[in-house]
């Protein structure tokens, strides 16, 4: 039997509150006083009723949901709506795609995809329950694959930082629980970890690669020729269109990404002659169009494509 009650509590020598708190026990004997944030005695205490079925230990997760659901509802006027981790990350992703560049989405769609498949069953689960030692676990699965730190710190602090960050602004998270994760060092320190150029040898091993097998017919060697000639950063290359090639004059002319600076360049034999076999396109036609707008990091983004050509070519990092 449900014994909860109102009452207004009133203080002396100082500010009394307009509404009623609920007095009521829970399954145990404990006793509560809450505040309903109602002023009406009728809805105060509909709410101290729920309040109490609430502490009396109803262990169905369904009922909480709907008993919580109530108590909002009747507080804000609106319906509470509940999210599963799976439903808010495509929500969340599908609501971002009209706000970033292409390559910027598939980038988060990527992370979002491999977190989701990591998750397994518990995409289901509500998106409160995950918490900051699911993402240790998911930067350790990130960490097994071998990716290099700096990946697995975008792909956990910041690609999927951003779905969580604004369910906190939302509201419907107090925390963000990719905040809390540390960032991952190098095992190589950074005095000791040094860029090289590649060796004649080297490129010609991997343009030989490019010309082979699955590799074949996926313009990965006009990509690689086109990197070896010009020194544009691998994202700038996909992005590529014909409307940057001007055959006559042999000249490239592109903004770049990251700096938003205009580039003219001149085509080195080598890229040229590859463009003259390819089917030109239109204006907004992409030179690679098997890897244009594809993400470049993360786990299955175009960079570890890259690293696995260079493997098959025998050419490995120290």
């Amino acid at each position: 039997m449900l014994m909860a009650s109102v009452h207004r509590i009133f203080r002396s020598g100082g500010k009394s509150s307009n509404f009623y708190y609920a007095r009521f026990s829970g399954a145990d004997g404990t006793e509560y006083c809450k505040s309903t944030k109602k002023t009406k005695r009728s809805e105060a205490l509909a709410v101290a009723m729920e309040f109490e079925r609430l502490a009396r230990g109803d262990t169905i997760e369904a009922h909480y949901r709907k008993v919580t659901a109530a108590l909002y509802e009747r507080a804000a006027g609106k319906p509470l709506n509940f999210h599963t981790v799976g439903q808010w990350l495509e929500d969340w992703l599908q609501n971002t795609k009209p706000t970033v560049k292409p390559r910027t989405f598939e980038r988060y769609k990527g992370t979002i995809a491999d977190f989701t498949k990591f998750l397994g069953d518990r995409k289901t689960a509500p998106l409160t329950s995950i918490t900051p030692e699911d993402m240790i676990d998911f930067r350790q699965e990130l960490s097994k694959r071998g990716l290099a730190s700096t990946t697995i710190n975008m792909c956990v602090r910041k690609t999927l930082g951003a779905p969580f960050e604004a369910a906190k602004k939302l509201g419907y998270l107090t925390v963000n629980p990719c905040s809390a994760v540390k960032l991952v060092k190098d095992k190589v320190p950074k005095a000791r970890a040094r860029r090289k150029p590649f060796t004649a040898e080297q490129i010609e091993a991997i343009l030989k690669v490019s010309r082979i097998g699955k590799w074949k017919d996926t313009g990965w060697e006009g990509a690689i020729l086109c990197g070896m000639t010009t020194a544009l950063r691998l994202g700038d290359i996909l992005d590529l269109l014909w409307a940057n090639i001007d055959l006559k004059a042999g000249l490239l002319i592109t903004i770049t990404e990251k700096r938003e600076h205009q580039h003219t360049i001149p085509l080195h034999s080598s890229f040229l002659k590859w463009l003259k076999t390819q089917n030109q396109g239109a204006g907004k036609a992409p030179i690679f169009p098997k890897l244009h707008g594809k993400a470049v990091g993360g786990a299955n983004g175009v960079s570890r494509k890259f690293v696995k050509l260079m493997a098959e070519a025998g050419v490995v990092g120290e």
